[in-house]
Formats: structure tokens, C-alpha cells, sequence
């Protein structure tokens, strides 16, 4: 994926100074080493992580990995026991003296960048050589062709953000089967489809890899255009324009 760099805080879980650029100018901005941060890291914030085995013996045998792993755990079940939810956007307060009103602050769901920051530790003793894929593995989008969200390449290495069988059986026919994008029943297969099982999913609106018409019914929306040049205008999807 693409490769960014920030300063980290393996104490408190606090990442500081984040920048796409191996700089340190939002580092030294935010003050980061003064409120404890190791110096900036490149970490890949991508969909898909790929470690040599010497990379994962160290990570899965380094006692302080493992310790960094117990104390994160156990500051998870301190926050549950006091009352307050955990999530990735309610990690509680960095500052301990504010603790008492949003709970004490825990992992925030960074893997990306915790991972990056224990790999940097892993220097000098392994080399560490970073692959930079960027736009060949992507979130899933329908209509745009780059960024982030894009739609898939034909030399694409991973395709991310697929989250229904029905967008799975899209991509396998863009990029096996070549059959063309179409943007509009990308988005149907991909993003409207409801959270059944794969085989259910399918039986429910065929392969879309064969399918270049409008989507299908059920996932219709009233004043939306089809690739047809018909026009929704009731809940059952009946065709006026």
C-alpha cells in the first residue's frame, strides 16, 4: 500500500506529527518528542501487509511486542470495567487528568501503524525493505480512477473495501473475465447489496459479471438514472422517463 511516516507513542498509544513525506516538519511542529513520541516511521497504510519470515519471527517471538500486547489488553478491560465503551472512535483521553470523564485512553485500532513502528525496532538486527504498491492495491470504488477509492486495475495486487459476495463476483469478472466497468452497476453490486450470505446474495441477483444492463430491481432508488436512460419513479422501480 502507500507508505506513510509519523511519530508514535507506544505508552499511551498516541500517534504524532503524521505526513506522507519521510519528514519531520509535523513533528517537530506538534512537539511530539516533548510529549514522548519516538521519531517519525515509515509504516505502509495499506490493505494488504505482506512480512518476510524473518519479520514475523520477530514480531511473534520479540518479549517486547509481546508485553506492548498484554498491557494493551489489559488497559482494554480497565476502560470495559469502568463503564466506558471502546472503539475507534471513543479510544478515551490522552491526558490522564481528563480521564475521569472520558475513561483512560486505550489502543485506538492503528495496526498499520503499530505494526510499522515495531518493525523500525526490528533495525538494525533484520533489514527492513518497504514495497510500495500504491495504486495497485486500492479501496473500492465505482467512478473514480484515482486516489484511495478507485476502481480496480487490470495489474492490480489486492482490491479492498469488498464487503458482499455480489462485489467480489463483480471484480472477478472485471479482471478475469474482462468484462467492462460500469459505474452504475458497480455501484448496485458492490455498495447496495444487502449483508446476506455469499450463495444467497448470489442466487438473489445472478452473476453480475455477465449482467451490463441496469441493476437489478431491489436495489432501485426513486429519481436514479440508469445506465438505460430510464428514471425510477416509485418504490417498485417502475420505468416513466
Amino acid at each position: 500500500g502507500s507508505i506513510a511516516y509519523t511519530g508514535y507513542d507506544p505508552i499511551d498509544w498516541w500517534m504524532c506529527g503524521w505526513a506522507w513525506q519521510a519528514q519531520d516538519q509535523a513533528f517537530r511542529k506538534r512537539n511530539c518528542s516533548k510529549m514522548g513520541a519516538h521519531p517519525p516511521f515509515p509504516f505502509v497504510n495499506g490493505a494488504l501487509e505482506l512480512l518476510s519470515a524473518s519479520l514475523v519471527e520477530f514480531v511473534g517471538t520479540s518479549p517486547d511486542v509481546t508485553a506492548f500486547v498484554a498491557r494493551a489488553a489489559a488497559r482494554i478491560e480497565d476502560r470495559k470495567a469502568a463503564g466506558f465503551a471502546v472503539g475507534k472512535y471513543n479510544p478515551g483521553c490522552i491526558q490522564r487528568w481528563t480521564a475521569a470523564k472520558c475513561g483512560p485512553h486505550v489502543w485506538q485500532q492503528n495496526e498499520d501503524v503499530v505494526l510499522g513502528f515495531w518493525l523500525t525496532q526490528a533495525r538494525p538486527r533484520i533489514k527492513v525493505t518497504y514495497v510500495r504498491i500504491n495504486n495497485r492495491a486500492t479501496n473500492m470504488g465505482c467512478f473514480g480512477v484515482n486516489g484511495l477509492y478507485a476502481r480496480p486495475r487490470q495489474d492490480a495486487v489486492v482490491v479492498h473495501w469488498l464487503k458482499h459476495a455480489s462485489g467480489q463476483a463483480y471484480v472477478w469478472g472485471l479482471l478475469h473475465d474482462g468484462v467492462p466497468h460500469n459505474p452504475h452497476n458497480c455501484s448496485a453490486h458492490v455498495f447496495n447489496g444487502k449483508r446476506r450470505g455469499a450463495l444467497a446474495a448470489l442466487r438473489r441477483i445472478g452473476p453480475p459479471m455477465n449482467r451490463v444492463g441496469p441493476p437489478p430491481q431491489n436495489v432501485c432508488r426513486v429519481g436514479i438514472k440508469h445506465v438505460t436512460g430510464t428514471v425510477c419513479c416509485n418504490a417498485e422501480c417502475g420505468a416513466c422517463g
